[in-house]
């Protein structure tokens, strides 16, 4: 995610936790500020040991608050939130309307990816770029957007993401084949799992088309 911030960025991270990815940015010279910011102040404590350790405290600002309440497009050209389900994401963007103000969102929601992209299209959200990362045997799906009219998604892209812009991820394939597995065990029980289970067939043969195999 801090790979997906642009240089001289000021950011916001939602529910920040231990503080990683500000003080990632800011030691790395991504990040000219960034605001903390968590809904308890127990995990704030953990974060603001980090940002003293490691004497960042000029570019931090750690902040308790819901959301993006109280924060503007004044404040911020960039906005991460991380590690909520997908409906909680849309939730907190439906209260900050201004993040579609020339505002980059950097977005990785930890379930419900699908009910995410139908409200950022529905809301006028356009999502840029995805990107797919393993860590300790999970994948996450991280989602770059900014405030516009998106493409539409086929009801298996709201689960994978645009194709043409997930293929060519190095973990796509194995991500595709682990939802192909999900909706062919409830395919008969389920008209909805038999239709995503087509669209994920027709999108493995474009993969191998494409792979050349």
């Amino acid at each position: 995610m801090a790979g997906c911030v642009e240089k001289g960025a000021s950011v916001i991270d939602v529910g920040t936790d231990h503080g990683l990815i500000p003080v990632w940015l800011v030691q790395e010279e991504v990040a000219k500020k960034v605001f903390a910011t968590d809904l308890r102040p127990g995990p704030l404590l953990h974060a603001k040991e980090l940002v003293v350790d490691t004497e960042t405290e000029e570019f931090i600002t750690l902040r308790v608050c819901n959301g993006l309440d109280g924060f503007s497009a004044v404040d911020t050209d960039t906005v991460i939130i991380s590690g909520l389900g997908g409906e909680n994401i849309a939730e907190i963007l439906s209260s900050a309307p201004w993040t579609k103000e020339n505002v980059r969102l950097i977005l990785q929601p930890q379930s419900k990816s699908d009910v995410l992209r139908r409200w950022l299209l529905k809301n006028g959200y356009a999502v840029q770029s995805e990107r797919l990362v393993e860590d300790a045997g999970y994948l996450y799906q991280i989602l770059c957007v900014r405030g516009g009219d998106g493409e539409p998604y086929t009801e298996a892209e709201l689960h994978t993401g645009r194709f043409d812009q997930v293929k060519n991820e190095p973990m796509f394939g194995p991500y595709l084949e682990k939802l192909r597995v999900r909706a062919q065990k409830a395919a008969p029980y389920d008209e909805d799992a038999y239709e995503l289970l087509r669209q994920y067939d027709e999108m493995k043969e474009r993969l191998c088309h494409d792979e050349g195999l």
